[in-house]
Protein backbone atom coordinates (compact mmCIF):
# COMPACT_ATOMS: atom_id res chain seq x y z
CA UNK A 1 0.00 0.00 0.00
CA UNK A 2 0.98 3.42 -0.57
CA UNK A 3 0.24 6.42 1.47
CA UNK A 4 1.46 10.25 0.07
CA UNK A 5 1.53 13.41 2.01
CA UNK A 6 3.20 16.11 1.79
CA UNK A 7 5.88 14.88 -0.34
CA UNK A 8 6.51 12.23 1.93
CA UNK A 9 6.24 8.48 0.10
CA UNK A 10 5.79 5.42 2.03
CA UNK A 11 5.11 2.13 1.32
CA UNK A 12 5.00 -1.54 2.79
CA UNK A 13 7.29 -4.24 1.73
CA UNK A 14 7.99 -8.16 2.66
CA UNK A 15 10.20 -10.54 1.87
CA UNK A 16 9.63 -14.76 2.03
CA UNK A 17 11.04 -17.67 1.57
CA UNK A 18 7.45 -19.81 1.89
CA UNK A 19 7.90 -20.58 -1.67
CA UNK A 20 11.51 -21.88 -1.62
CA UNK A 21 10.71 -24.35 2.10
CA UNK A 22 9.06 -27.14 0.13
CA UNK A 23 11.73 -27.35 -2.03
CA UNK A 24 14.18 -27.77 0.93
CA UNK A 25 16.31 -24.96 0.15
CA UNK A 26 17.22 -23.60 3.33
CA UNK A 27 16.60 -19.76 3.25
CA UNK A 28 17.45 -16.60 1.44
CA UNK A 29 21.03 -15.14 2.18
CA UNK A 30 20.04 -12.18 0.05
CA UNK A 31 16.49 -11.68 -0.12
CA UNK A 32 16.78 -8.13 -1.67
CA UNK A 33 17.44 -4.75 -2.09
CA UNK A 34 13.69 -2.54 -2.33
CA UNK A 35 14.00 0.74 -3.82
CA UNK A 36 11.77 3.38 -3.84
CA UNK A 37 11.56 5.20 -6.78
CA UNK A 38 9.76 8.44 -7.95
CA UNK A 39 10.41 9.61 -11.55
CA UNK A 40 13.20 6.80 -12.04
CA UNK A 41 15.47 8.00 -9.02
CA UNK A 42 15.61 6.07 -6.31
CA UNK A 43 14.31 8.24 -2.76
CA UNK A 44 14.59 5.31 -0.63
CA UNK A 45 16.16 2.14 -0.34
CA UNK A 46 16.17 -1.08 1.78
CA UNK A 47 18.03 -4.34 2.22
CA UNK A 48 16.71 -7.24 3.82
CA UNK A 49 18.86 -9.61 5.74
CA UNK A 50 19.46 -13.23 5.91
CA UNK A 51 15.81 -15.36 6.32
CA UNK A 52 15.54 -18.31 7.22
CA UNK A 53 13.17 -21.01 5.86
CA UNK A 54 9.62 -19.97 6.52
CA UNK A 55 10.55 -16.29 7.77
CA UNK A 56 8.35 -13.49 6.49
CA UNK A 57 10.26 -9.91 6.86
CA UNK A 58 8.19 -6.65 6.73
CA UNK A 59 9.69 -3.18 6.66
CA UNK A 60 8.10 0.29 5.92
CA UNK A 61 10.09 1.77 3.04
CA UNK A 62 9.70 5.55 2.82
CA UNK A 63 11.38 8.69 1.14
CA UNK A 64 10.50 12.61 0.46
CA UNK A 65 10.65 14.21 -2.42
CA UNK A 66 9.27 17.30 -4.42
CA UNK A 67 7.55 16.65 -7.24
CA UNK A 68 6.28 19.48 -10.21
CA UNK A 69 2.55 19.57 -11.28
CA UNK A 70 2.17 17.41 -14.53
CA UNK A 71 2.52 13.37 -14.88
CA UNK A 72 5.27 11.50 -12.47
CA UNK A 73 5.62 8.31 -11.59
CA UNK A 74 5.98 5.87 -8.62
CA UNK A 75 7.71 2.76 -8.59
CA UNK A 76 9.45 -0.48 -6.64
CA UNK A 77 12.72 -1.68 -7.97
CA UNK A 78 13.58 -5.25 -6.59
CA UNK A 79 16.68 -6.83 -7.16
CA UNK A 80 16.57 -10.00 -5.90
CA UNK A 81 20.06 -11.90 -6.30
CA UNK A 82 18.65 -15.23 -4.50
CA UNK A 83 21.07 -17.31 -2.50
CA UNK A 84 20.35 -19.91 -0.95
CA UNK A 85 21.55 -20.35 3.30
CA UNK A 86 22.98 -23.52 2.50
CA UNK A 87 25.13 -22.73 0.09
CA UNK A 88 26.23 -19.58 1.83
CA UNK A 89 27.29 -21.31 4.56
CA UNK A 90 28.84 -23.65 2.20
CA UNK A 91 31.32 -21.03 0.50
CA UNK A 92 32.29 -19.37 3.71
CA UNK A 93 34.33 -22.73 4.45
Amino acid sequence: MFTIRFGNISVDIAASTEIYSEANVGGNAAPGTFDLLVNRLSIGSYTFDPIDSQQTFRRTLTGSTTVLSGINSIGIQITRPFESLSSAIDSDE
